[in-house]
């Protein structure tokens, strides 16, 4: 906070200050409630990175852009980047010998 005559206002403590936090994942605490981007519930279901990640639970957490979120790609014919890597099925290397069509599996990037 700083104050001023009489009246104090957040500092943005290194962000950009906020009366209510909207930077999710910039690391600071902008509405100088004492949570930093997920850990302040403002941020809840808000993006705090790249990618479709967003705040829920406390922490920045894949979305699934569309589809179920993972931690590793498994599912490979959703046309989804369901685990916020920025790669969408057979695109991602995870990908590779799974599925992606009837009778086709994922290889180099490719579904044949």
């Amino acid at each position: 906070m700083v104050c001023s005559s009489s009246t104090c206002q957040c500092s943005g403590n290194g962000g950009t200050p906020q009366a209510t936090e909207s930077s999710c994942g910039d690391n600071h605490d902008n509405d100088c409630d004492g949570q930093t981007d997920c850990a302040d519930s403002d941020c809840n279901g808000d993006p705090c990175g790249s990618n479709g990640m967003v705040c829920s639970s406390s922490t920045c957490q894949c979305s699934g852009n569309g589809g179920t979120p993972q931690a590793t790609e498994t599912t490979c014919n959703d046309d989804n980047d369901n685990d916020c890597d920025g790669l969408t099925d057979c695109q991602d290397p995870h990908c590779d010998g799974k599925q992606c069509a009837p009778s086709k599996t994922c290889q180099s990037g490719v579904c044949s």
